[in-house]
């Protein structure tokens, strides 16, 4: 039951990973109204953080599936289960947070971007996982 619980946490991780970067992508007008600065300083610093913000978590969760997993290849489930944890999250800040004003939607652009990220994220899970399972062999 507790490494059912612990694959479980590494997918909420995962999926806080995804929405954390999903969500900078899809607020770009919002951020720039709100913090009145302009939008290619705020695309700038939105993949700063975002950059800065994917590599430290891609070392911590490493180093926490090397310390929880051992070598089950059970971790793999999470490629799969990140995704209802992301449906929550994305369901919960949009009813938090909606879209009021028409010129904080987000661009035409920003879909293509994220249908993108839908697509290679579960192939970083993979590989993600993989690592933190080989480095748990040799350490």
């Amino acid at each position: 039951m507790k490494f059912f619980i612990k694959v479980n946490f590494v997918s909420l991780l995962y999926a806080l990973l995804f929405f954390v970067e999903f969500e900078l992508v899809i607020n770009v007008y919002r951020i720039s109204i709100l913090t009145h600065l302009e939008l290619g300083t705020v695309n700038n610093i939105i993949i700063s953080i975002g950059i800065l913000f994917f590599i430290t978590f891609t070392i911590s969760i490493l180093i926490l599936i090397r310390k929880w997993m051992g070598n089950r290849k059970s971790i793999f489930w999470s490629v799969l289960l990140w995704v209802p944890y992301l449906a929550v999250f994305i369901c919960v800040f949009s009813y938090l947070l909606p879209f009021k004003n028409p010129e904080n939607a987000p661009s035409s652009a920003a879909g293509l971007i994220i249908i993108g990220m839908i697509i290679v994220y579960p192939v970083y899970i993979a590989m993600v996982n993989l690592f933190g399972l080989g480095l748990h062999k040799y350490l």
